[in-house]
C-alpha cells in the first residue's frame, strides 16, 4: 500500500534562501506532490501502515471545508487503491468548493455534520460509533495527528545534512512541531509559529503531542526549552487573511519563486523575516524554515502569485 503512493512521491531538497541579508535555508516539502505535499505524506506514512495491518479498504478522517488534510487523504486512498470518507465541518459546507470538489473526484465520500458533532471528532466514543457505521475503515485524526503523525514528522529531521541553529514551523495540531522537537539535535531550538487568533493552549497541545510518545510528563517537562510558541502573526486568526498577508507572498514569489499559502507558511515566514528584522534571532544563525505545503488552500481565498 506504502509503495503504491511512494512512487508517486518526489524528494524535497533544501533550498537557500538570501534575504535582507540573511541565508534562510527552506526545506521544500511542498515539492512531495500537488496535493500530499509539506507534512501530509510524512504524517499519512505511518497511518496508511496502520490500515494496512489491520486490512482495512477504507481511510475516515476529518476536515473543513478547504482542509489541504482532506484533499491529501483523498488522493492518498484513490494512489493507494482505498475508499476514502471525510466528515466535513459544518452541516451546510459547500461540497462544490475547489477543495471538496477535487476530494470528491478522487473518490472521497464527503458527509457534512453539525458543528456539534465535529466537535466529537476526538472523543472515542464517537470513534466506536464510526467503526460500527465503517468497519472496515482506518479512523485518521484530523491534520493526520496522533502517533502516527508524529512518528512521520520525525523522519523529516533526519533528512537533513546540516545542524541548525533554529528550525521553523507553523503550527496547526502540533504534530510536526512535536516531531521536530523530538528528533532534533540537542543545539536546535524549534520555533512555533502560531497561525491562531492567541497562542493560549498551543504550548499545552505540543506538550500533549511529545506525551503521546514519551507517556511521561517528567519527560515531557525536559523539553521545555527546546521550543518556543511565537505568537501575534496570526493576522487575525485560523484562516484569516488581509491584504497585508497577501501582498507579501505574493512578493516574495515575485523577489525568491518561493510558493507560500496564506494559512499557515505565508504567516510563518512573515513572522520570520520579522523577527529576524527586529533582531530577536542573531544575525549569523543558520535558519531552517520548514515549508509544510498546502498551497492548494490558496484557491480557496480566490488568491494566486
Amino acid at each position: 500500500m506504502l509503495n503504491k503512493l511512494e512512487v508517486h512521491l518526489k524528494p524535497a531538497p533544501v533550498q537557500a534562501y538570501q534575504i535582507n541579508g540573511t541565508t534562510i535555508h527552506v526545506k521544500r516539502d511542498d515539492l512531495i506532490h500537488p496535493l500530499i505535499s509539506g507534512n501530509k505524506s510524512r504524517k499519512l506514512k505511518y497511518h496508511l501502515l496502520k490500515a494496512n495491518e489491520a486490512k482495512c479498504d477504507t481511510l475516515l478522517t476529518f476536515g473543513g471545508p478547504y482542509s489541504n488534510h482532506i484533499a491529501a487523504v483523498a488522493k492518498t486512498a484513490e494512489l493507494c487503491g482505498l475508499k476514502s470518507i471525510g466528515i466535513i465541518r459544518g452541516s451546510h459546507a459547500d461540497v462544490t468548493n475547489n477543495t471538496l470538489k477535487q476530494a470528491h473526484e478522487n473518490g472521497m465520500e464527503l458527509i457534512p455534520v453539525s458543528v456539534d458533532e465535529y466537535n466529537e471528532r476526538n472523543n472515542y466514543n464517537y470513534h466506536d460509533q464510526l467503526k460500527l457505521e465503517y468497519p472496515t475503515a482506518h479512523i485518521v485524526p484530523e491534520g493526520g495527528a496522533g502517533h502516527e503523525g508524529i512518528s512521520g514528522a520525525m523522519e523529516i529531521v533526519k533528512e537533513l545534512d546540516q545542524v541548525y541553529d533554529y528550525m521553523v514551523c507553523a503550527v496547526g495540531t502540533g504534530t510536526t512541531a512535536a516531531g521536530f522537537i523530538l528528533s532534533k539535535p540537542a543545539q536546535t531550538k524549534v520555533l512555533c509559529m502560531n497561525v491562531f487568533k492567541k497562542a493560549d493552549g498551543v504550548a499545552e497541545m505540543i506538550n500533549a503531542n511529545l506525551n503521546l510518545l514519551l507517556n511521561n510528563k517528567e519527560a515531557v517537562a525536559e523539553h521545555a526549552t527546546d521550543f518556543e510558541v511565537i505568537d501575534g502573526y496570526g493576522f487575525g486568526g485560523y484562516a484569516k487573511v488581509n491584504d497585508e498577508l497577501k501582498q507579501f507572498v505574493r512578493k516574495i514569489y515575485a523577489d525568491y519563486h518561493l510558493p507560500l499559502d496564506l494559512v499557515y507558511t505565508g504567516k510563518a515566514f512573515f513572522g520570520l523575516l520579522d523577527l529576524i528584522g527586529k533582531n530577536k534571532i542573531p544575525t549569523q544563525s543558520k535558519i531552517l524554515f520548514y515549508h509544510s505545503g498546502g498551497l492548494q488552500g490558496n484557491k480557496g481565498f480566490g488568491f494566486d502569485f
